[in-house]
């Protein structure tokens, strides 16, 4: 290597140290996870899922963002990225707009189009489907979606927690208090999660919706 490309590959290197120095932890432990072959293969879904977990809302907002943005038509980067990012956005106080809305249509609109996608299970439509109607306020649509989901073992495992406080809170809603206490109940002990189920249970009979 000549002294022209030693000088320009130690520019980059210090570059490079120089913008992992910017990143927060949550993004350098999801480029980590990355870079070790752990969580999504989609670096910004990987930060953005790392960021949603340790309750850095605002800068996973942004990589779910980013994710969208980058693959576009698939189940991962656009339909759950579209929903974590509004959910970032719940979590940080904003109310839904216009513009979360418009995302929420058109999300459910491309569902019915990816449906066709042969990895794509009914249950994990449901959920996501159920998620979308939840956002919207569309109570009766997102409790049947919810009660599908809800069937297929692997959501129940896949995503434990908000699948059960979705499903608790649109019972709730529609005054199945006594179903929304069972599903908590036994969820809970077949994914070993007794605590969180006490806990819900003592939300859903002091009336407390978990969403």
């Amino acid at each position: 290597m000549d002294r022209g490309n030693e000088g320009r590959e130690s520019a980059l290197l210090r570059q490079a140290d120089l913008l992992w120095d910017q990143l927060s932890a949550g993004e350098r432990r999801g480029v980590e996870r990355w870079l070790e072959g752990q969580g999504p293969d989609m670096l910004a879904l990987n930060v953005a899922e790392t960021l949603f977990s340790a309750r850095d809302y605002p800068r996973a907002r942004d990589y779910y963002r980013a994710a969208r943005l980058e693959e576009p038509y698939t189940i991962w980067g656009d339909l759950w990225s579209t929903l974590r990012w509004i959910r970032c956005g719940q979590l940080m106080g904003h109310p839904l707009g216009t513009a979360e809305r418009t995302a929420l249509r058109s999300l459910l609109d491309r569902l019915r189009f990816l449906a066709q996608a042969p990895d794509f299970s009914p249950g994990l439509q449901a959920f996501i489907k159920g998620y979308a109607h939840h956002f919207l306020g569309e109570r009766a649509r997102a409790l049947a979606a919810f009660e599908h989901a809800v069937e297929d073992g692997n959501i129940r495992q896949l995503f434990f927690g908000d699948v059960l406080e979705l499903l608790v809170a649109e019972l709730m809603a529609a005054g199945r208090f006594a179903d929304a206490e069972r599903y908590a109940v036994q969820i809970a002990a077949e994914q070993h999660q007794e605590a969180f189920g006490r806990a819900l249970v003592e939300r859903i009979r002091a009336g407390q919706k978990p969403r």
